[in-house]
């Protein structure tokens, strides 16, 4: 199976997608080919008596993806503690002369897990980047689909690459009157977690 060439024919749906909903992204490629699909996003956690702290709660983590990577800005340190099985696992990184922090796996387990990222900040609030980078395979006609959940994900910018072209999704908050999504896997952003530990 070989790299596919250029995308075409890129939806994704619905078009205003609320938090929790799930999206679907189709589009076209080569026949029996790969494609890379990076998605990320951006959320400001305020720091609290020089720390920060940012969790996701009961994540599930389906097969299948490359890499997923932490950033932090203006921080002294940045650390992710997993729990699977109520065990945890951590990694830490110290921050680079200018602030900047990144940790970065691959090959977690597709299991249910907890995850809290955390640090040191000087800063009254901090930005942190989650990205995760998938495979996509296409079919024999060259037709792809990669669908999500958005449970995890905040509210506000969601920005989608497929094979270098950015689409961005804004996800609204749904009303409190509106019918909620039943709850569910999140395969973009757990495949992002399935690389956060090899072990």
């Amino acid at each position: 199976m070989g790299t596919a060439g250029a995308v075409s024919n890129v939806t994704i749906s619905p078009g205003e997608p609320f938090v929790g909903d799930e999206i679907t992204i189709t589009g076209q490629g080569d026949p029996d080919s790969e494609i890379i699909a990076r998605t990320n996003y951006t959320v400001e956690v305020p720091v609290e008596n020089g720390t920060y702290d940012y969790g996701l709660d009961d994540v599930k983590i389906p097969q299948g993806t490359d890499n997923f990577s932490v950033e932090a800005w203006n921080v002294t340190n940045l650390s992710i503690l997993v729990k699977k099985f109520e065990i945890p696992f951590t990694r830490s990184t110290p921050a680079n002369s200018t602030g900047f922090a990144r940790i970065s796996q691959s090959n977690v387990p597709p299991l249910t897990y907890d995850i809290n990222i955390t640090g040191a900040s000087g800063e009254e609030d901090i930005n942190i980047t989650l990205e995760g980078v998938s495979t996509l395979e296409t079919d024999e006609e060259g037709y792809f689909e990669y669908s999500y959940r958005t449970d995890n994900v905040p509210a506000g910018l969601f920005i989608i690459d497929i094979d270098n072209s950015t689409f961005e999704v804004y996800l609204q908050e749904r009303p409190a009157d509106g019918n909620q999504t039943d709850p569910g896997m999140i395969p973009a952003f757990g495949r992002w977690l399935t690389r956060i530990w090899s072990g």
